[in-house]
């Protein structure tokens, strides 16, 4: 679902794109951190739409004009809540939806991410040299 808003502040107008989020990998329990915590985190007056609030499988968040940091948002709400069996990434297929996927289904399609602050790597060569800077070795 791709949709626009835009916005006119003095003579600049910027555009808003909605982005999906697909929450359908997450269980429920944790589908309610995330959608509360995300509720508090975003304080542009956008907009979150649960598709279906009894058993929402997506998101659409309105008036984000920046994929990459609503991307950035969603980690640090799985870091913060410890939630670290969940990774986000972007879905290649299409360019306004981010998924929240399984860490292992990730890893087996060569795609490592960091439990500590979500930054992805390529392989775990990569990932376990970045590991030093957390930890201090």
């Amino acid at each position: 679902m791709l949709s626009s808003n835009k916005v006119k502040k003095g003579k600049v107008s910027l555009l808003y794109m909605a982005i999906t989020v697909d929450i359908s990998k997450l269980p429920s329990h944790l589908r309610h951190v995330l959608i509360d915590d995300l509720r508090f985190k975003i304080k542009d007056g956008s907009l979150i739409e649960e598709d279906n609030p009894s058993d929402p499988h997506s998101l659409t968040i309105t008036r984000e004009e920046n994929v990459n940091k609503m991307t950035r948002n969603l980690k640090d709400i799985l870091i913060k809540n410890k939630i670290r069996d969940y990774v986000t990434v972007l879905d290649p297929s299409a360019k306004y939806t981010i998924k929240i996927l399984e860490r292992t289904s990730v890893e087996n399609s060569g795609s490592y991410h960091c439990i500590h602050c979500g930054m992805e790597f390529e392989d775990e060569m990569e990932l376990s040299v970045h590991h030093r800077i957390h930890y201090v070795i």
